[in-house]
């Protein structure tokens, strides 16, 4: 496998406390109005932020998103190219995060290594501590 490393990317979760809150990061990202509508209605609080993506990485992000059952919202100008980078929020359950993860990680346009950040932002949320009550291990 050869990765086009086409710049460095960022992969980090959003903690996201309302639909308007995730319809304000769509905006932001350049997705479309009528998208950002269309997709609020599929918001969860579980989001991965995926910056600077190539339009062709975008476009398998956005397939393997919605073939794993979760959303990723791109910029409008992505799908045709005509955006030269756009951000990506995905947004749904942890398992449907993974698995879009999984499916990235040993794939060309740097989507690899944002499979492989997916996956650690992904356990991440489950990551609790070891708590001591009372002398007890929970």
């Amino acid at each position: 496998m050869t990765d086009d490393n086409d710049g460095p990317h960022s992969v980090r979760s959003v903690h996201l406390d309302s639909p308007a809150a995730a319809r304000e990061l769509m905006a932001a990202v350049g997705v479309s109005p009528r998208g950002v509508e269309l997709m609020a209605a599929k918001y969860t609080a579980r989001a991965v932020y995926l910056k600077d993506l190539h339009p062709a990485a975008a476009n398998i992000v956005k397939q393997v998103a919605l073939s794993s059952g979760a959303e990723a919202a791109v910029h409008e100008d992505a799908v045709t190219c005509r955006a030269a980078r756009s951000d990506a929020v995905l947004f749904g359950t942890a398992r449907q995060l993974d698995t879009v993860g999984r499916k990235l990680t040993g794939q060309d346009f740097g989507l690899d290594a944002i499979g492989r950040g997916i996956a650690r932002a992904v356990a991440a949320w489950d990551d609790v501590p070891e708590l001591t009550l009372k002398g007890e291990s929970r």
